[in-house]
């Protein structure tokens, strides 16, 4: 579960700083909430969670389907703050983490998760995008969604409290590079690979060639079924609801007949 909300919830993040940083006054009202409920000079504890009502709508609004909500590409928190929808999947109308029987296991970390490190991220630093540079917020698809083009930004600390954090993290990064090259060279092993992710870090289109050379080797590894988006409250409800033992039953004939 940890290794499967690794990607998703990085992503979530990104795409919620994007537009952010895409929607300044956004940002700035989280940042005026947080200053409130968290303190200027303090860090952020996941006691101050629930209380980020707006930051909680920020991460709602960057999670939901633009196909069924009005004005959809504006990027509008505010919609949910009066709202009553929640990640539990009862609203057909927003279930980003799915329904029924096949609801995420992992939503009440990956809610802390990515609102903790955007509470930190826009509480201790101010965020501005490198001269010359355009923000995208566009998205590309592939095993899971993802900007089309990395965010890339220049943090300015605006507490003291962000001046401590960055110098540990400046420290332990070039600690870990230090630990890394002297396991190579006593060692000699290849470059290693990331823990987490590494799949999703393949090049999506070359996917298929990766899982056919080990298809050679072992044997079946992967089986795909793609069906149709669910594309309507009444859909979801009987897929995900009426008939969601048959789903959840991986009986093909019965889930899907021809």
């Amino acid at each position: 579960m940890v290794v499967g909300g690794t990607d998703t919830s990085s992503n979530t993040i990104e795409f919620a700083m994007a537009e952010m940083m895409h929607n300044p006054e956004t940002m700035k009202r989280v940042q005026e909430e947080l200053e409130v409920v968290v303190g200027k000079d303090n860090m952020v504890e996941e006691s101050h969670i629930h209380k980020l009502s707006y930051l909680q709508a920020v991460m709602k609004e960057t999670l939901r389907d633009p196909s069924i909500w009005k004005k959809p590409l504006e990027f509008d928190p505010i919609r949910f703050l009066d709202a009553n929808l929640d990640f539990s999947g009862n609203d057909f109308n927003y279930f980003p983490f799915g329904s029924g029987r096949r609801i995420c296991a992992g939503i009440s970390m990956a809610e802390r998760t990515v609102l903790h490190f955007l509470a930190t991220l826009v509480h201790l630093f101010d965020w501005t995008i490198p001269q010359g540079e355009k923000l995208e917020v566009s998205e590309k698809f592939g095993i899971v969604l993802k900007k089309k083009i990395p965010l890339v930004s220049i943090p300015t600390p605006r507490h003291s409290t962000a001046l401590v954090l960055a110098l540990c993290i400046i420290i332990s990064m070039a600690w870990h590079y230090f630990l890394k090259l002297t396991n190579n060279t006593q060692k000699r092993l290849p470059p290693g690979l990331p823990i987490f992710g590494n799949l999703l870090s393949l090049d999506p289109d070359l996917l298929h060639t990766y899982f056919a050379g080990l298809t050679q080797i072992h044997g079946p590894i992967l089986k795909l079924r793609l069906g149709s988006k669910l594309t309507s409250p009444g859909m979801v409800l009987e897929v995900l609801k009426e008939t969601d033992t048959v789903f959840a039953s991986h009986d093909v004939t019965a889930a899907a007949p021809t």
